[in-house]
């Protein structure tokens, strides 16, 4: 009766066991998104076609690159008939951060500030869009500045986007370089240890920030030529001044309106006040939070917030 026992027991484990292993094998390339698409649609990206017609049901339209399926609008494309990715208008399909059908386009911008957020435009088609660290993609198709599907997956851009056009597919670089820079992230660490290093206020003299090939004087016409267009402009028509974000540099170039010569290196950073004294002394602090060094024949100013931090340094 033992031996009996145990080899149901035995032979049930081996079953319990297979099955974990084929479902694992099934899904072992599963990619996480920002989304709730796992606890909403019971599939990830890299799940297999069968896997995500299982959850699904029967699609409305089967090609080897997609899948459409109907009541909600859900159409997961397909490489190698694996997941890449997915793109829905399901009412309850949202983001992490809260993001869902319905959001509107100021929303998107300000939840996603801190990120490089690109929009593109396509035959009337408005999407915005940013990479995960993990090179997954999120995108939002705007219409009349409403969002009317999320997108997520690791498929190309321009396949997520152009799925019903013929359109030649590009690499991701080269589809950025046709789209718009709406917000970026800064790098306040690498510009904090320039402020903080021997040689700042020497550099700064000389009208230049180190490691980045832009002194003060060039004109912009120069800069494009070697370093091609900004990441992103703000123009001030009042100042008569343009300032262009180079993420390479992690800086923006001031240039002025008179001559397009580059007047100005703005970089962000996060220093408070009391560590500014380590790198120039005392100070004394203006009624608009700024702090103005005078070099010879340069100025450094320092542009603080409301608490007690620095944000922006310029080169002038």
């Amino acid at each position: 009766m033992k031996k009996a026992m145990f080899r149901l027991l035995f032979v049930s484990c081996i079953i319990i066991l297979s099955a974990c292993s084929l479902h694992y094998r099934d899904t072992k390339d599963a990619i996480k998104t920002p989304t709730n698409v796992e606890s909403l649609f019971q599939f990830q990206i890299g799940y297999s076609k069968d896997s995500v017609v299982k959850e699904l049901g029967s699609p409305s339209e089967t090609t080897k690159d997609y899948l459409l399926f109907k009541n909600p609008y859900v159409l997961v494309g397909l490489d190698k008939n694996n997941a890449s990715y997915i793109i829905t208008s399901a009412p309850k399909f949202k983001t992490v951060e809260g993001i869902h059908i319905g959001s509107s386009k100021d929303e998107v911008i300000n939840t996603y500030r801190k990120k490089d957020l690109y929009q593109y435009t396509e035959l009337g088609d408005d999407w915005i869009y940013y990479f995960t660290h993990g090179g997954v993609k999120v995108a939002f198709k705007l219409q009349e500045n409403k969002v009317i599907q999320i997108a997520t997956g690791v498929a190309p851009l321009s396949e997520i986007f152009n799925i019903d056009e013929n359109v030649d597919i590009m690499d991701d670089k080269a589809f950025i370089k046709e789209s718009i820079y709406l917000t970026y992230s800064k790098d306040v660490k690498t510009n904090n240890k320039k402020v903080m290093h021997e040689d700042f206020l020497q550099y700064a003299s000389n009208g230049l920030v180190k490691n980045i090939p832009v002194p003060l004087g060039m004109d912009l016409s120069e800069v494009e030529r070697k370093y091609g267009q900004a990441n992103y402009v703000w123009e001030d028509q009042e100042m008569g001044v343009t300032e262009l974000w180079y993420k390479a540099f992690n800086c923006s170039f001031l240039v002025s309106d008179n001559d397009n010569k580059v007047h100005g290196l703005k970089c962000p950073i996060d220093i408070e006040y009391d560590e500014l004294k380590n790198v120039i002394g005392d100070f004394v602090v203006n009624d608009e939070k700024e702090i103005l060094y005078q070099l010879d024949g340069r100025e450094l100013l320092f542009i603080g917030n409301k608490g007690n931090r620095i944000d922006y340094f310029v080169v002038r």
